[in-house]
């Protein structure tokens, strides 16, 4: 009896762990194949629109760009590079696509992520796709890089690899970083990335430590410039 206890127990605490995952302000897509829902040591698929989201966030922070191939027997391989466990999210970089995966990684964990599960129902290629780690709340991140393995990865690449969404169009996009407890340098331009207009921004392979980056960009009105700050450690 006490080990059957025992056992409950313990496969109470796993289930809970996995569904500590899941973000519950989402409201998962009505079509069950592809619905943002728990699917096996992650929570990932499609989810309703949310009625407000923020000007510009942090979409993708990885080592070398992110690459996989949109078939059926891919299979990426998310590497946690810190010391310590993280949250993993990756979320469509396209304006009007609902798409999240959700995970938590121990210290040099890595998580084996199949491509055919969601992201080939719903047609996102890599390009359309960021991918980031992140300890701290919801409203208070600090960003953290991962490394994704695929089939057609770039393994020697070493530098950072920064995504922004918009939530709205961007004509144009700068930005300038520091490590923490430094005054910021000159803005340089960011790079704006496909015709979706996310902004990407490629920094130094030898960056060690915490810094702070601020990114400011301008909306498609063309009137305003929307500035950001967001802290990330290397």
């Amino acid at each position: 009896m006490k080990k059957m206890l025992f056992f409950f127990i313990v496969l109470l605490q796993i289930n809970v762990g996995s569904f500590a995952q899941c973000d519950k302000t989402l409201e998962p897509s009505s079509n069950p194949d592809i619905a943002y829902k728990v699917r096996g040591d992650r929570c990932e698929g499609a989810y309703s629109a949310r009625v407000a989201a923020p000007s510009i966030e942090i979409a993708g922070l990885t080592v070398g760009p992110l690459a996989y191939k949109l078939e059926s027997d891919e299979v990426m391989k998310v590497k946690n590079l810190m010391e310590s466990p993280i949250s993993i999210r990756s979320s469509a970089l396209s304006i009007g696509t609902y798409y999240r995966m959700d995970a938590s990684l121990k210290s040099k964990q890595t998580l084996e992520w199949s491509v055919n599960d969601v992201l080939l129902d719903l047609r996102i290629p890599a390009k359309y796709l960021g991918i980031y780690g992140w300890i701290g709340t919801e409203q208070e991140k600090t960003y953290l890089p991962v490394k994704v393995v695929s089939s057609n990865s770039n393994a020697g690449d070493g530098k950072l690899y920064l995504v922004i969404r918009p939530s709205t169009k961007v004509i144009r996009a700068k930005y300038r970083y520091a490590s923490t407890g430094q005054a910021l340098g000159e803005y340089e331009d960011a790079s704006l990335l496909n015709a979706k207009k996310a902004i990407s921004i490629v920094l130094p392979e030898n960056l060690k430590g915490s810094y702070n980056i601020e990114i400011a960009a301008m909306l498609e009105s063309g009137t305003e410039w929307v500035v950001k700050q967001y802290k990330f450690i290397k």
